[in-house]
């Protein structure tokens, strides 16, 4: 059996999308007999001062997903760009001594692209001079992923190729990764939902704003620079006329203030911002809502996988993606419930939402089991 050591920049009580099933596999790998750790900075992303405060010098803690082992780096919460590259900074510096003293007491390395560039690099480096095994998971491609940064290309794309295995989300980021990778060995294996299901509460909670007499429109998730989340505003403005069409808005992000002032500043009465959902409560609305939306700018599809894919696609809900045409768009049109329009115009993708308020087409059940994706996520670190 293995000794794993996961390498990543967020952990609880930290929100981060990749945590849920990633916590999935820590505790299938430990039921399967392997050793788990998982070393991380203390948390400070959207917490309160008690809650960064209760785990400024937790130091170590045992857990159902394995051994948590958390590096100082500083208390300070800010979400500034120069804050959160000295956090990285430090972290690679913390992270540079516990390898030092610790990387041959481990099997496996696992580290994840969310401590961007420096520290896949430190972590490559360390582990070839061990001669330890390493998977390198890529949830998006950074710098591209910003469209700016243009000068750390080079480091990101030197992690990428100095990397033996690398596992990514989607067909559309294998073939970017592929540009810059010396290694065949590029895995593409799905993400899952957080939640799977929603208590009676939950959908109780959630009825209070989905009324059966409006037609509700929903975007629940990361409100992000990457989201495109000024466009779904643009066509809620634009069809701010037609009675009985309603948008929902859920989900946090570092562009939700810009969201939320915009929203006030031009009137746009016929959206509504109804907070941070747990994952359950996320499943509700989307259960609830007669189109869902997933959104990114335009070419952002060929560097990130909407994380929020997963939950659209259990709900059994109409979707509208508002993407690129894409590997992604063509594997998620094979589903009925979807639906495409790649054209990043306010009056086309209006229409398309007319269409769908008009004819109210039918929706599939779907039994989908991502049992599968586990269990491929399991393989690959097994062999």
């Amino acid at each position: 059996m293995k000794k794993i050591l996961f390498i990543t920049m967020y952990y609880y009580p930290e929100i981060d999308s990749s945590q849920p099933f990633l916590s999935e596999i820590k505790r299938e790998l430990i039921s399967r007999g392997h050793d788990v750790t998982t070393v991380v900075p203390n948390p400070v992303r959207d917490l309160s001062k008690n809650i960064i405060l209760q785990y400024a010098h937790k130091e170590l803690e045992n857990t159902e997903n394995g051994k948590i082992i958390r590096l100082y780096v500083n208390k300070n919460s800010s979400n500034s760009i120069f804050q959160r590259a000295l956090r990285f900074v430090i972290f690679q510096i913390e992270l540079k001594k516990f390898l030092k003293k610790n990387i041959r007491n481990y099997d496996l390395i696992y580290f994840m692209s969310n401590p961007p560039i420096f520290v896949p690099l430190l972590v490559e480096r360390m582990c070839h001079k061990n001669n330890k095994e390493m998977i390198y998971e890529i949830d998006d491609i950074f710098p591209e992923i910003t469209g700016k940064y243009k000068f750390l290309e080079h480091f990101a794309h030197k992690a990428i190729k100095n990397c033996s295995h690398i596992i990514t989300l989607s067909e559309d980021m294998r073939k970017q990764i592929s540009k810059w990778s010396s290694t065949s060995n590029i895995e593409v294996v799905s993400i899952w939902p957080p939640a799977k299901k929603f208590s009676r509460n939950d959908l109780l909670w959630a009825q209070d704003y989905y009324k059966k007499d409006k037609f509700n429109i929903s975007y629940i998730g990361n409100i992000g620079h990457f989201q495109n989340i000024d466009i779904l505003l643009n066509v809620a403005k634009k069809l701010q006329n037609i009675t009985g069409i309603q948008f929902l808005l859920a989900g946090f992000g570092r562009n939700l203030k810009n969201i939320l002032k915009k929203i006030e500043k031009e009137k746009i009465t016929n959206i509504k911002y109804i907070g941070k959902l747990s994952p359950e409560k996320a499943l509700a609305c989307y259960s609830l809502s007669n189109l869902n939306i997933i959104s990114l700018n335009k070419n952002a599809i060929n560097f990130a996988c909407p994380s929020k894919t997963s939950m659209c696609v259990l709900a059994n809900r109409r979707t509208l993606l508002l993407i690129d045409n894409s590997l992604y768009s063509e594997k998620m049109l094979k589903n009925k419930n979807f639906i495409l329009n790649s054209s990043y115009n306010v009056s086309d993708i209006s229409n398309t939402i007319l269409d769908e308020l008009t004819n109210r087409y039918k929706t599939f059940d779907y039994k989908t089991d991502f049992r599968k994706e586990i269990d491929a996520w399991i393989q690959i670190i097994e062999s």
